[in-house]
């Protein structure tokens, strides 16, 4: 059986997720230079990227009677690829964690929606908040009822309390004390601050 290339490997073995592929390298060039230093064999290869970056490859023979220009060219620039590919891979890795807190930022904001009010509880149990719970926090100013904050509960308080750190839409913790829980379903209190589990 013929050994499989690397692509091939990959391919047979279904591995699509994000990676840096030789094509990637090859769009990244804008430019390619090369010199070899007078009276040695030494080529260096000097290739600039797409953002300006620029890499560095190398290529010497022992014995002069064996350089071969072309034969050097191609090796410095092979080396000098060989560079890019940890700086693709870093740059890879960055879009990646990038999109993931991306994704987490979109989650945290899908996940502090209100719920809709469902006038049946029974149709919408609810477990009681325990501390360290993420909850739904609200504000009412001037009779208007200001958009869900994320609440953590850091103590439960009786009759259906709670004190929380509150995290303003900014980011910025707030701590909250004497909060009423109000469940799915509930009435909304005449109080200047509620929760509503999530």
């Amino acid at each position: 059986m013929e050994p499989q290339s690397l692509e091939q490997e990959i391919q047979a073995r279904g591995l699509t997720a994000p990676r840096v592929l030789p094509e990637d390298l090859e769009r990244e060039i804008i430019e390619a230079q090369y010199h070899v230093f007078s009276g040695t064999t030494t080529t260096v290869c000097c290739l600039t990227m797409r953002n300006g970056m620029t890499v560095v490859g190398e290529s010497a023979c022992a014995d002069a009677r064996n350089f071969d220009i072309k034969l050097g060219r191609e090796i410095a620039r092979k080396k000098a690829v060989e560079k890019m590919w940890p700086l693709l891979g870093f740059r890879l890795r960055d879009q990646l964690h990038g999109s993931k807190r991306a994704e987490l930022v979109v989650d945290e904001i899908e996940t502090t929606l209100p719920a809709a009010a469902d006038p049946s509880p029974a149709l919408n149990p609810c477990k009681p908040v325990e501390l360290g719970d993420q909850v739904h926090y609200y504000e009412q100013v001037e009779g208007k009822i200001t958009e869900p904050m994320i609440g953590i509960v850091s103590k439960v308080l009786g009759h259906g309390h709670l004190s929380l750190v509150v995290f303003a839409p900014n980011g910025t913790p707030h701590a909250r004390t004497n909060v009423q829980l109000v469940y799915p379903g509930d009435a909304i209190p005449s109080e200047q601050f509620f929760a509503r589990p999530k």
